[in-house]
Formats: C-alpha cells, sequence, structure tokens
C-alpha cells in the first residue's frame, strides 16, 4: 500500500510526517531508519506521525534516525500542528498529545507559536559535576538537556567533545547536548550548537534545545523578557506568557510531498 507523506523543514530540522489521521499504518524501526537515511531514503532527522486521540486534535509521535522512538521533539511537533492546521481545521489553535504531556500550539500571522509543557529537574546532579564549564545546567523539555555555556560556540571541539557528554555516567539514558556563548549579557540573545541523542550528531536546531536553553539564559542572567536563540537553521523568538510559560516560534518550510511503497 502506497503512504503519503510530506518533509517539513523547522529551521534546518527536517523530518518526514505521516499523516495518518484516516487510516492506520504501522511504522517499523527498519523502515525508519532506512527513510531517514540520506544516500538512501528520503533523508530526515526523524520521522513523525500524527493520528486521531479521543479527547485532543492528534497524536503526535516522533522517531529519531536511529529508530528509536523520543517523548518529544518541539521542531517536529511544531511542524505537526502546522500541518494539522492548515490541513484539518479552520481554527489557528490546536492542542494535541504526545508520549507524556498535552502541548498547546497558536498560529499567529502564519507564524507558529508552541508552549512547552514540559520543564522537569528529574536528575539530581551534584553541582560539580562539570567543573570545565563556567555555567551549565539541566532540564528535561520533553527530553533531556544538558546546556553547557563557553566563551565561543564555534570555537569547540564539538565533534570530540560533545559525544562524550551524551553518553555521560550521570545520565542513565543518555542527554541531549547544547553549547551556548552570549556575547552581550544585556541583550537576550544566544547562540546555540547541539549534539542530539538518536540522531547521533550536530542538528541545525532543536526545539526542545531551544528551550532548555531559555531556562538555562533566564537562570545564568536573570533575562525575564523575550529571548532570541540563535542556530545553525536560524533565529528562535521564545516568549514567556503571564502565567510562566514558555512559547517559541521559528520558520517552518513545507520541503515536498511524495509516496513510500
Amino acid at each position: 500500500m502506497k503512504q503519503a507523506f510530506t518533509k517539513y523543514s523547522a529551521n534546518g530540522n527536517h523530518f518526514i510526517l505521516f499523516d495518518h489521521m484516516h487510516e492506520s499504518f504501522d511504522l517499523t524501526k527498519e523502515l525508519i531508519i532506512s527513510l531517514c537515511d540520506t544516500a538512501f531514503g528520503i533523508g530526515a532527522d526523524g520521522v513523525a506521525q500524527i493520528t486521531p486521540h479521543s479527547e485532543y486534535a492528534f497524536t503526535f509521535r516522533l522517531w529519531n534516525a536511529d529508530g528509536g522512538e523520543a517523548e518529544m521533539c518541539g521542531n517536529a511537533a511544531r511542524a505537526a500542528a502546522w500541518h494539522f492546521i492548515k490541513n484539518h481545521q479552520s481554527k489557528n489553535e490546536v492542542t494535541f498529545k504526545t508520549m507524556n504531556a498535552v502541548y498547546t500550539a497558536s498560529l499567529e500571522r502564519e507564524r507558529l507559536w508552541i508552549q512547552m509543557s514540559e520543564q522537569n529537574q528529574d536528575l539530581n546532579l551534584p553541582p560539580d559535576s562539570f567543573p570545565a564549564y563556567s555555567r551549565w545546567y539541566y532540564v528535561n523539555t520533553g527530553v533531556p538537556h544538558l546546556v553547557l555555556e563557553v566563551p565561543d560556540t564555534q570555537k569547540i571541539e564539538f565533534d570530540l567533545v560533545a559525544p562524550k557528554l551524551r553518553r555521560h555516567r550521570l545520565f542513565p539514558k543518555g542527554t541531549n547536548v547544547d553549547f551556548i556563548s552570549v556575547p552581550d549579557a544585556s541583550q537576550a540573545r544566544v547562540n546555540l550548537r547541539v549534539f542530539e541523542r538518536g540522531v547521533e550528531g550536530e542538528t541545525w536546531s532543536c526545539g526542545t534545545g531551544v528551550a532548555a536553553v531559555a531556562w538555562a539564559t533566564r537562570a545564568f542572567y536573570g533575562w525575564k523578557d523575550d529571548i532570541s536563540v540563535v542556530t545553525k537553521g536560524g533565529e528562535h523568538q521564545v516568549r514567556f506568557d503571564p502565567k510562566g510559560h514558555l512559547w517559541y516560534s521559528g520558520e517552518i518550510k513545507k520541503v515536498f510531498t511524495g509516496e513510500i511503497s
């Protein structure tokens, strides 16, 4: 049976999305790995799927390029919410279910904002865990993130250091690793490079990482207003609503549609 898909890019973080709101289809680990392969498949950081939910607009699932299912992916969820609003409803707000939480997204003047529902300190790490870095911060924003401040994100041995930290003994399930630098602390603007667990390499952007970095820099610098987070894939805007909830947005691009058989 042929299956339609849409490939989306969210600030360079790219995903294959299957819309199964009206049909069912099992995505096997082998299929996901083959689809994400850049040489012999479509090429993607992961595969996303939306299916019906009895209470919310849809259920969102995401598998990384290694075939493992992730609890959450902010950029893929943004793309899925964008797709659902454009194809399944007329209103500009949608609430959907992930593996562990409920998320809300809102389309405002063709810019999709998503409220990042999860912010958990689910590990008790010793304060001297990473003495090589002036500041560090850990938070689970749907998936675990270790945020490390460096003088310049472009002058680190990323491919050498990041994989070791991703598998650090302090993280039972591994962690995503976010290197940040702040050129001017008087401006709420931060540069980010991220190594993603499951992709096992640097990605152009990471939504849960953007959220983690926003929480980290608020703790480091006391920033209270909007924050700009700049990745390889472009700039993301972070804002906090009156209740203190974090929302972020960025570019979403529909790359192409196709079918697999």
